[in-house]
């Protein structure tokens, strides 16, 4: 299904959650299913590419690749009208930041309240097993701490978000039903 949005407004989605908690099978299994614009973690492929755990000098670089990914994205969306589905997002990085370096570089409190505004914010559940990844930071117990960062720091910015439980097919089922009132079928947008 390739779904459009309805007006010239680009619909963003947001997908953040504790480590290990289904954000990249989410995020990429719900932009195939709508035909949407997938913004992978960035912080993700910084591992990959240097080979080693994120350390607090990176913060800043993996910050501004991640927030240039979304704006990139977006504006492809201006021109296609899809959706533009992000796997974590700059509050993701504030909270990493907070939580494994105990410092938030500054203007990125400001940077990320920014991003979240007219987004739509999943926030991904620890209810599925653990999967180690190689280079990942984090541990089991960590996964239930950053996500009630998260939560937290949702609630100071004053936005609100749903909770996404339950396997893959669930957790997209629900995002689905959210999204779909928000979209219309390619042939009725053109």
């Amino acid at each position: 299904m390739e779904a459009r949005v309805a007006t010239n407004s680009v619909v963003r989605v947001l997908i953040v959650g504790g480590e290990c908690s289904g954000k990249s099978s989410l995020s990429e299994a719900l932009a195939k299913r709508l035909g949407s614009i997938w913004v992978p973690e960035y912080a993700r492929g910084w591992v990959e590419r240097t080979g080693r755990e994120v350390s607090a000098g990176d913060v800043d670089a993996i910050v501004s690749g991640q927030r240039a990914a979304g704006v990139a994205a977006v504006a492809g969306a201006q021109q296609t009208g899809v959706v533009v589905i992000q796997d974590t997002c700059l509050l993701q990085s504030l909270v990493y930041s907070q939580h494994y370096f105990d410092f938030v570089p500054g203007g990125l409190e400001e940077k990320a309240k920014a991003e979240l505004e007219g987004a739509i914010v999943f926030v991904t559940d620890g209810d599925i097993p653990w999967v180690s990844e190689i280079k990942q930071r984090g541990v089991p117990a960590g996964r239930a701490a950053v996500q009630e960062l998260l939560v937290e720091q949702l609630a100071a910015f004053g936005k609100s978000y749903t909770l996404l439980r339950g396997n893959l097919a669930t957790r997209l089922d629900a995002a689905e039903k959210i999204l779909l009132p928000l979209l219309l079928p390619k042939k009725l947008s053109e």
